[in-house]
């Protein structure tokens, strides 16, 4: 194959791989603030991860599993665990490992989290709301506990000016990390609101 050739034969898929690579970069996630957050969760709880799996379900697709001891629920059904399905990605054929999906928050065995969840879809997958805005992480902080979610509390900001999470300097940052205590009580108030 001369030169000339093998470059007209790859052209097609180098032109594919540079659209794929300009709807990735265009991908925008909207800034959700908490009563909207709140109100899109169908449930909301504080729980611990205890088991990650990932592998493919019954439909051959990728998905991760994480199961949470939940220690106090806020929104939804009282359960002792949940699992959440997420949507994962495989770098080639169907025995490919499976990784988490880059838009979506990752969580470790035996952390604690604050977890608003959306329904699941018809194939059982479901998602934070706001992906990496609705996942809260807990830490330790000089001894009290506080929460920051994958965005840093950006999305917590009052708006000053249009934003997204590309640009959050055009909000006034909240203090980051939150004092879980202060942040439970908020969400309490909007879940009690709702009823």
């Amino acid at each position: 194959m001369t030169l000339r050739r093998a470059i007209f034969a790859a052209a097609p898929a180098a032109m594919a791989l540079a659209a794929l690579a300009r709807a990735a970069a265009a991908m925008t996630v909207l800034p959700v603030d908490l009563p909207a957050m709140t109100g899109q969760a169908e449930r909301i709880f504080v729980g611990r991860v205890e088991r990650v799996t990932t592998g493919r379900d019954a439909h051959g697709l990728p998905a991760i599993w994480t199961t949470f001891r939940v220690t106090e629920r806020l929104k939804g059904p009282a359960e002792d665990a949940v699992t959440v399905k997420q949507l994962g990605t495989s770098l080639g054929a169907d025995d490919a490992g499976v990784l988490p999906h880059p838009a979506l928050p990752r969580y470790r065995v035996g952390e604690a989290v604050v977890l608003f969840v959306r329904p699941e879809s018809a194939l059982g997958f479901t998602s934070p709301v706001g992906l990496g805005q609705g996942c809260f992480h807990v830490r330790g902080r000089d001894n009290a506990a506080v929460v920051e979610n994958d965005v840093g509390n950006h999305n917590l900001a009052a708006p000053t000016a249009p934003r997204t999470l590309a640009a959050p300097e055009a909000a006034a940052a909240p203090p980051a990390p939150l004092p879980l205590d202060a942040f439970l009580a908020r969400v309490r108030g909007l879940v009690d609101a709702e009823r």
